[in-house]
C-alpha cells in the first residue's frame, strides 16, 4: 500500500478476547471455552480492518498491538494472517512496534514464536504477574513461575528484541519480602520492559466477591511496595516513564505512550476503544454480534481539541515526563499559570517537581495522582465555567450592540427614505414648474416674434412714405406751393408732412422698445428656467445621495442581521457548552463526593455601599411565636439593589417561606453563604459563580418586614458568624 501524503501517526489495537481460563481479578472482555469461534472471529477482524482502512489512508501506522484476553492463545497461524492483513491494507512503518500479549502457558513454543517473529512481531508482553506460585494460584493464573521462565527463554530463542513482563503487587497475603523477591526473580530474566500494577478489586470479578474474606496489604503497605519498585528498578537500570511502566533506555512501549500523549489509535474487536479522527468510540462487548458484522458502538463522542485539557493533564501526569507548559498553552490557547500555582503547593509537599519544560509528579505524587488530578480537574472546571460565563456575557453584549447598531441603521434608513420621498415630491413640483416656465418662454417668444414683425412692417411703411416724400421733393417745391391757392393750405401741407415723419419715427421706436422689453422678459424667464434646472439637478444629486445612504443602511442592516444570526448561533453553542460544563461539574462532584477546600480568602461584602445592620448574627429576638437567635446579618437596602457573590462557589436556589427567593452558594470545605428575601435572582442551580458576580436583587420576599438582604454563613450546615470571613468594615 502506498501513501501520497503522510499525516499523523496511527496506532492499531486488535482485541483478542479468548482465554484458556478467566483470571480471578480480570475485568477485561475475555471469554474461555469459545475456541470454536476463533476462525470466525479472525475473519471478522480482517473484514473490520479492511472496512476502516480507507479512513486511515493518510496515516502512517507506527504501532500495532494485539491485546486481550490472551492473543497468543489464538495461535500463530491466525495471528500471522491478521498481521498480513494489517500490512496489506495499511501503510505500516517499516520500523513499527508490533506487540503481542501472551501468557506463559501459551508462549512456550519457540518455533511458533519464531513464525510470529518472522511475520513482523517484534515485541512480546508476558503476563507473569508473580514469581510465587501460591500467589499465582490465588489470582487464578494457570501458569507457574517455571513456565514463565521457559516462555522468556523461548522468546529469546525466537529472537524477540523486546520482552516485557507484567507484575502485580498488593496481592492477597503478599508481604514486602515476597514482592522484593518477585522483582529480584523477574530481573534474572533481564526483560527490556516491566509493568508493575497495584491490584484493584474490580466489581464483578471473583476476587471482588471474595473481598471480605481476603487479607490484602493496606494502602500504606501497597505504597511502600510501589516506592520500593521505583527505586529498585532505577538502581537496576530501568527508567520509569509512566506510573506503572519501567524500561531500559530505548525500550519504552511506543504504543502505550500513545495513550499518555493523546496520540491517535484505532481499535478493532468487541470491547476495543479508539481515539481516531477527533472521535472517541468503543464497541460493545459481544463476540457473536461482532462476528455477525454488527459493529455496535457502546459509546461514541466527538471531542473538540479545546476540551481535551483535562485529558492532557490526567494522562501526562501519569508519565515521568509530565506536562510541557509551552505545549499546553499552544495546544489549548490558555495560560498555564493557575495550574502552575496549584502544582507549586504540591511541590511543597514533595508530590510534584518543576522540570525544565514544565511539571511532573514525584513517585510519592504518583501514589496520590488521582487526588491531584481530581483537584486540578476541579480547578479547570471552575475556570471553564467562568470562561464560558464571560463568553456568554460577551456574546450577549455583542448581540445588544449589534441590535442597537441595526436599530440605528433602520432609523437612518427611515430618515433618508422620508427625505427621499419628500425630494420626490419636490422634484415633481419642479418638473411642473419647468414645464410651465418653458410654456411661458414659448409664449414670450411668440410675443417677441409678433412684435418684431410689427416693427418690421411699420418700418417698411415708414420707409415707403419716406420714399414718396423723397419723390415729391424731386418736383419743384415752389410749383407745389404755387399750385396752392391759399397760404394756409401750404402751411398745413408742410405741417402734415412733418407730423407723418415724427409719427412714424415714434411708432418704430415704441415698437422697438416693446420688443426690447419682451426680449428682457424672455431672458428673465430663461434665467428662471436655468435656476429651476439647477435646482432640479441639486435635488437629483441629493436624491442620489439619499439613495446611496439608504443602500448603505440596507447593507448595514443586512450585516447586522448576519452578525445577529452568527452571535445567536454562538450564544446557543456557548450556552450548550456552559450547561454541559455545569452538568459535567455536577456529575463529577457527585461521583467524587467533592468537598473541595475553601481557599479563596476573605468574603467580599455582598451589597457594597450598604453596611448598616438592622439585625446582627446571634441577636436574640422573639420571632415566629418563640424566642430565637438570628442566624445571619440583615442589611437594609432599597428594593432592586444589586447583590453580589461573597466568594466563588456552586449555586443552589430555593424559595422558602422564611427566606423567600434565595440563593445558596457552596464554597467548599462545608462552607456556604445564603442570600435571602431577594426580589429576583439571575443565577440557576448548578451555576458556578465567582466572587463579586451579580446573583440577584434586594427585595422583601418570604417572611420579611421590609426590603433588606438576609446574609448568612453556614459551616457544615450550622449557621456561624460571617465576621471571621469578611474584610472591612466587618472583619
Amino acid at each position: 500500500m502506498t501513501m501520497a501524503k503522510q499525516a499523523h501517526p496511527l496506532g492499531l489495537y486488535l482485541h483478542i478476547p479468548f482465554c484458556r481460563s478467566k483470571c480471578a481479578y480480570c475485568d477485561f472482555y475475555s471469554l474461555s471455552g469459545r475456541e470454536d469461534r476463533m476462525d470466525a472471529y479472525t475473519a471478522a477482524l480482517e473484514r473490520h480492518l479492511i472496512e476502516v482502512a480507507p479512513q486511515a489512508a493518510q496515516h502512517l501506522v507506527d504501532t500495532v498491538y494485539f491485546g486481550g484476553g490472551t492473543p497468543s492463545y489464538l495461535g500463530e497461524k491466525r495471528l500471522v494472517k491478521l498481521l498480513k492483513a494489517v500490512k496489506k491494507y495499511y501503510h505500516v512503518d517499516p520500523h513499527a512496534e508490533i506487540t503481542l500479549e501472551a501468557n506463559p502457558d501459551s508462549a512456550g513454543d519457540w518455533k511458533a514464536l519464531r513464525a510470529l517473529r518472522r511475520a513482523g512481531f517484534n515485541r512480546i508482553s508476558l503476563g507473569v504477574q508473580s514469581t510465587d506460585d501460591a500467589c499465582l494460584r490465588a489470582l487464578g493464573r494457570i501458569h507457574t513461575w517455571q513456565q514463565a521462565q521457559e516462555a522468556v527463554a523461548a522468546c529469546r530463542r525466537a529472537k524477540f528484541p523486546d520482552v516485557s513482563l507484567d507484575l502485580i503487587y498488593g496481592l492477597p497475603g503478599q508481604t514486602m519480602e515476597q514482592w522484593e523477591k518477585t522483582l529480584s526473580d523477574a530481573l534474572t530474566l533481564q526483560p527490556e520492559h516491566l509493568s508493575c500494577y497495584g491490584l484493584k478489586l474490580e466489581e464483578g470479578t471473583p476476587l471482588y466477591r471474595q473481598r471480605d474474606s481476603l487479607t490484602l496489604p493496606d494502602d500504606e503497605a501497597q505504597a511502600d511496595m510501589y516506592l520500593y519498585a521505583v527505586e529498585y528498578l532505577r538502581q537496576n537500570g530501568y527508567e520509569q516513564y509512566e506510573i506503572s511502566n519501567f524500561a531500559r533506555p530505548g525500550h519504552a512501549s511506543r504504543h502505550n505512550l500513545k495513550y499518555w500523549t493523546l496520540g491517535e489509535y484505532a481499535g478493532f474487536g468487541p470491547g476495543a476503544y479508539s481515539d481516531f479522527g477527533g472521535v472517541r468510540y468503543g464497541y460493545i462487548r459481544d463476540l457473536d454480534r461482532y462476528i455477525a458484522g454488527e459493529l455496535v458502538l457502546a459509546e461514541s463522542e466527538h471531542i473538540p481539541a479545546s476540551e481535551r485539557e483535562m485529558e492532557y493533564i490526567m494522562l501526562r501526569l501519569r508519565t515521568t515526563e509530565g506536562m510541557n507548559i509551552r505545549e499546553f498553552e499552544n495546544r489549548f490557547r490558555r495560560r498555564f499559570d493557575p495550574l502552575g500555582a496549584r502544582l507549586e503547593v504540591y511541590a511543597g509537599h514533595g508530590l510534584a517537581q518543576r522540570t525544565e519544560q514544565g511539571w511532573r509528579l514525584t513517585p510519592r505524587g504518583f501514589l496520590v495522582s488521582n487526588q491531584i488530578i481530581g483537584e486540578l480537574q476541579e480547578l479547570l472546571n471552575r475556570e471553564k465555567l467562568e470562561r464560558l460565563r464571560k463568553e456568554l456575557e460577551n456574546i450577549k453584549s455583542n448581540i445588544s450592540a449589534v441590535e442597537n447598531s441595526k436599530e440605528k441603521s433602520e432609523q437612518t434608513k427611515q430618515y433618508y427614505q422620508a427625505q427621499a420621498n419628500n425630494l420626490k415630491a419636490q422634484l415633481a413640483a419642479i418638473k411642473e414648474d419647468i414645464a410651465a416656465q418653458q410654456q411661458s418662454i414659448e409664449l414670450k417668444n411668440a410675443e417677441v416674434a409678433e412684435k418684431a414683425a410689427n416693427v418690421a412692417y411699420n418700418k417698411s411703411m415708414f420707409e415707403s412714405r419716406l420714399k414718396g416724400m423723397y419723390e415729391m421733393s424731386r418736383q419743384s417745391n415752389l410749383a407745389i406751393l404755387l399750385g396752392i391757392d391759399d397760404v394756409s393750405q401750404m402751411l398745413l401741407f408742410a405741417e402734415n408732412l412733418q407730423q407723418i415723419s415724427e409719427h412714424d419715427t415714434q411708432l418704430v421706436q415704441r415698437l422697438r422698445d416693446e420688443q426690447a422689453a419682451l426680449e428682457a422678459q424672455r431672458a428673465e424667464l430663461e434665467q428662471q428656467l436655468a435656476d429651476l434646472a439647477a435646482r432640479e439637478q441639486e435635488l437629483t444629486d441629493t436624491a442620489v445621495a439619499y439613495s446611496n445612504a439608504i443602500q448603505q443602511a440596507d447593507a448595514a442592516i443586512s450585516a447586522a442581521e448576519a452578525d445577529l444570526a452568527a452571535n445567536e448561533e454562538a450564544l446557543a453553542e456557548t450556552q450548550r457548552q456552559y450547561e454541559q460544563a455545569q452538568e459535567e461539574w455536577r456529575q463529577w462532584t457527585a461521583a467524587n463526593n467533592v468537598d473541595f477546600e475553601y481557599n479563596q480568602g476573605g468574603f467580599a461584602w455582598p451589597i457594597p455601599g450598604y453596611t448598616n445592620l438592622s439585625s446582627d448574627f446571634g441577636v436574640g429576638r422573639w420571632i415566629y411565636g418563640k424566642w430565637d437567635v438570628h442566624r445571619g446579618m440583615d442589611v437594609p437596602a432599597p428594593a432592586g439593589t444589586k447583590i453580589y457573590a461573597a466568594a466563588d462557589g456552586v449555586v443552589s436556589t430555593n424559595n422558602h417561606w422564611t427566606y423567600g427567593i434565595s440563593v445558596k452558594i457552596s464554597h467548599g470545605s462545608g462552607l456556604a453563604t445564603i442570600y435571602g428575601h431577594m426580589s429576583g435572582r439571575v443565577v440557576n442551580d448548578g451555576d458556578y459563580v465567582t466572587q463579586g458576580q451579580l446573583i440577584g436583587y434586594v427585595g422583601s420576599t418570604g417572611n420579611s418586614t421590609g426590603n433588606h438582604l438576609h446574609f448568612e454563613t453556614t459551616l457544615n450546615g450550622a449557621a456561624v458568624s460571617s465576621r471571621p470571613y469578611l474584610g472591612p468594615p466587618w472583619g
